[in-house]
């Protein structure tokens, strides 16, 4: 574990937040950053791999590494969805998408949650 990661963990704890957006997450091995994450505080969660990693694997020099986006929830995530985000006149290279998560908490209906 790095030592980043471990100082991120370490002040998400202190914050306790109700709903956490991460994006350029990682999956190695098996391994998800988000499902790291989620373990460490106890949170729920949702990850969506780019559809075009290519980019970002040459980049990191990871050719079997997924990237994505994903979302840490106090709550269950009972929905999700992605939306693609418009891209410019150049190749999509799978930076410019929306994840999103409908966590639901007892007594709350999905829209009052959205996130």
């Amino acid at each position: 574990m790095g030592a980043g990661r471990a100082a991120l963990l370490t002040v998400l704890r202190e914050l306790r937040p109700d709903v956490v957006g991460l994006q350029e997450v990682w999956e190695r091995d098996g391994e998800n950053l988000a499902r790291w994450f989620a373990e460490g505080l106890g949170l729920h969660w949702a990850w969506e791999p780019s559809r075009a990693p290519g980019e970002w694997q040459r980049r990191a020099g990871e050719p079997g590494t997924g990237f994505g986006n994903a979302v840490l929830s106090r709550w269950p995530v009972v929905e999700r969805a992605v939306a693609q985000l418009p891209a410019p006149d150049e190749p999509d290279d799978g930076r410019r998408c929306c994840s999103r998560g409908w966590p639901r908490r007892e007594g709350t209906y999905r829209s009052s949650r959205r996130i």
